[in-house]
């Protein structure tokens, strides 16, 4: 096993690099973004206009690999990105920093991508839970990481955008002076509505609506932290405690799930999560809260909610037959993607309407929804017969899901509906 993270360590340099950089440009542009007078609706829709590009990468990426090879299109996409983090300073303007935030969006997605596919090339069978659980380790450990570097410059400063496309430039470096080969083909997201819905409705509700907190959180609660009156770098602190408390809470709620109906599991982190909406909704009208406070409320919400999107992909997963993982958790990150285009959108416009401390009342009828829904699945329809063991996931790009271990099995399970939940495996004349 070490022997294989070293063959893999420069891969896995390039993905703390570029996406610690790019978690960083998505506070820095909300923190930057006010304080160039934009409203809160156009700082939602930087958010929103990050997962559009995702979601169109998602789909059309593997064919940009397929037509210039992995070490092309992830240098070139890097350059890309970096121009486009440059712009942000000289091009000050609404329209303008939505079509950069997409087009970042876009390279995040096809950068990602292509260091997942590589990553579970070189991985066999055996070593692939370790290898995942080390990949998400580096995935979740380089956004918290650079989330509190706001602390070491001053995030109103054009120079803030010249070190956020130093780190993105610098994950170019160990991805083409690597020895490792580079794989095949990427696999791209087949998405089938009515597929999916028919396998898993509570599956498909889960990934919108943490798409939805999620897309918020990202997006529109940095508007509420310094109209608080906090220092820009408490942004960071608040975005850090939230995914480190999703990443914390994603175990035990996971293995809990291994055991008990998944459903109530949802259920039950759903109201946990309106629970801390609603708290925060209570400190901020009531004025500032203390620092101590916001911090461990971000945790809460983080660690209701975050770990959802793992339960609700497992829980799909449960329902279908085994050889079907890639196609439908390919299939559910898309609808993630819809929640969290949506999510940062409508909390700004209320957010716009109804005052910063809205963005958790808004979030709180997110989370009552989904509980509410997964409350009635538990009482009208069966657990699944069986179950697979549950793996700690964080949203990625499609490639993720073939390196996650359940994706490795090939018979179905006792009782499993044998479901191909997003449509047809590809035919040779798409694949070639």
């Amino acid at each position: 096993m070490l022997h294989r993270l070293q063959a893999i360590s420069a891969l896995l340099v390039a993905v703390a690099l570029f996406t610690g950089a790019n978690g960083l440009t998505t506070t820095l542009l909300a923190i930057q973004g006010k304080a160039a007078g934009f409203t809160p609706g156009v700082i939602g829709m930087l958010a929103s206009a990050y997962f559009a590009g995702f979601i169109l990468a998602c789909v059309v990426a593997g064919r940009i690999v397929r037509r210039v090879g992995h070490i092309r299109a992830y240098a070139g996409v890097t350059a890309i990105m970096a121009v486009s983090v440059l712009a942000y300073p000289f091009v000050v303007h609404p329209l303008a920093w939505i079509a950069l935030r997409s087009i970042s969006g876009f390279c995040h997605a096809v950068l990602t991508m292509t260091a997942e596919s590589w990553l579970n090339a070189v991985s066999s069978a055996d070593e692939r839970g370790r290898l995942f659980s080390v990949y998400r380790i580096v995935d979740l450990g380089s956004v918290t990481l650079a989330q509190l570097t706001l602390t070491l410059f001053d995030p109103l400063a054009a120079v803030a955008f010249s070190i956020i496309a130093m780190s993105v430039i610098a994950a170019v470096v160990p991805v083409t002076l690597t020895r490792i080969h580079a794989p095949g083909e990427i696999t791209e997201a087949r998405l089938d509505v009515r597929a999916l819905l028919r396998l898993s409705p509570l599956g498909v509700a889960g990934v919108i609506a943490v798409g939805f907190v999620s897309g918020a959180l990202w997006g529109t609660a940095p508007i509420y932290v310094t109209e608080a009156g906090f220092a820009p770098p408490v942004v960071g602190w608040f975005i850090s405690a939230a995914i480190v408390g999703g990443a914390v809470a994603q175990w035990p709620l996971g293995r809990y799930s291994d055991r008990h109906d998944r459903r109530k599991v949802i259920v039950g982190a759903s109201a946990a999560a309106t629970l801390a909406a609603l708290a925060m909704f209570i400190m901020a009208i009531l004025g500032r809260p203390p620092l101590p406070a916001l911090i461990a409320g971000a945790a809460c919400l983080g660690g209701a909610a975050l770990p959802v999107y793992s339960l609700a992909i497992s829980h799909a997963n449960d329902r279908a037959d085994a050889g079907a993982f890639v196609r439908i958790a390919s299939g559910l990150i898309l609808f993630f993607g819809i929640g969290a285009v949506l999510g940062p959108a409508v909390s700004a416009a209320v957010v716009r309407v109804a005052g910063p401390a809205s963005l958790f009342a808004c979030l709180a009828v997110v989370c009552a929804t989904l509980c509410a829904f997964a409350f009635v699945r538990t009482r009208y329809s069966e657990a699944p017969a069986s179950k697979e063991d549950f793996v700690m996931l964080s949203r990625s790009s499609p490639a993720a899901f073939e390196l996650d271990p359940r994706a490795a099995a090939s018979a179905p399970r006792p009782g499993a509906e044998p479901v191909s939940a997003t449509g047809p495996p590809p035919n040779a004349a798409e694949t070639a």
